[in-house]
């Protein structure tokens, strides 16, 4: 319907959204931390997105593939992202998904720090005062973020005390304020932590915690992957995919990527507008 209203740009924004979506329940083509399937390419969007000079839609796919990276651990990856998707506050400076984006370049630094990647240190602690900011200006959905990034630093230094209540904080603040992904995150992020230390009985809780969480979201490949193992690659299952189409065959035809195109910079949307949103006093 929105083909035939003539919406195209506002479907290949939605696109974005809807491929990730099906990633995490497990439909993807091959590799679920590329944002690539039966609803669109990041590749051919990236040219759709130059074609057209459309630099928020760049910025925003990049964002999207750095939230994949991160759900699926491949740091690798999200290490090539954060600066691309960083572009997302230049573009498009009024949208919500620029604090979302801060979450995730800040988990994806601070577990960078923790491989010996050294010079990501200062891109997490930015992610911090940013959010601090944020929290500080009244912003009820940024509470349970801050709470992650500094358990993540707290479990960078070693804390683990302290991470852990931390990590428990931004569980409880993100499912109050209704943002399941990032419950299922902190809970993975706090299962890892304890991985690492070779402490079976926390993170054997922390892990199914959020495999629970992951299953009420119905994300099918994520939870594949953690069943395999918390550092392992996503083992692929058969799951029931739907019949989409949604670039028309015309787009499709004669486009070429171009390897620069597809490294440049891009970012993510915000939550509903119909959430039950609490105070910031009510998070807290």
């Amino acid at each position: 319907e929105m083909k035939e209203y003539n919406q195209l740009l506002q479907l290949q924004f939605l696109s974005l959204t809807w491929q990730a979506i099906l990633n995490l329940m497990g439909q993807s083509d091959g590799d679920p931390a590329i944002l690539s399937g039966e609803v669109m390419n990041y590749e051919e969007m990236l040219v759709i997105a130059d074609k057209d000079k459309i630099p928020p839609l760049r910025a925003q796919i990049q964002c999207y593939r750095l939230q994949l990276a991160v759900f699926f651990q491949d740091f690798e990856l999200a290490a090539q992202l954060i600066g691309p998707a960083s572009m997302i506050s230049l573009v498009n400076p009024a949208n919500p998904i620029i604090w979302r984006n801060t979450l995730f370049e800040g988990v994806a630094a601070f577990e960078l720090v923790r491989q010996g990647k050294k010079k990501w240190k200062k891109t997490a602690i930015k992610a911090i005062i940013r959010t601090q900011k944020w929290v500080d200006s009244g912003n009820a959905n940024c509470v349970h973020i801050l709470y992650l990034l500094q358990a993540e630093k707290a479990a960078m230094e070693n804390k683990t005390d302290e991470a852990r209540q931390l990590f428990d904080k931004a569980i409880v603040t993100a499912a109050r304020n209704g943002f399941r992904s990032d419950r299922a995150l902190a809970s993975e992020r706090c299962s890892l932590m304890y991985h690492k230390l070779g402490d079976d009985f926390w993170f054997k809780d922390y892990h199914q915690k959020a495999k629970d969480a992951y299953k009420e979201m119905e994300a099918y490949g994520k939870v594949d992957q953690m069943t395999e193992e918390p550092t392992g690659k996503r083992k692929t299952m058969d799951r029931p995919c739907f019949e989409i189409n949604v670039v028309d065959d015309t787009m499709k035809e004669g486009m070429k990527v171009n390897s620069d195109v597809a490294t440049l910079p891009t970012r993510e949307t915000g939550a509903s507008d119909d959430r039950n949103w609490l105070s910031s006093s009510e998070a807290f």
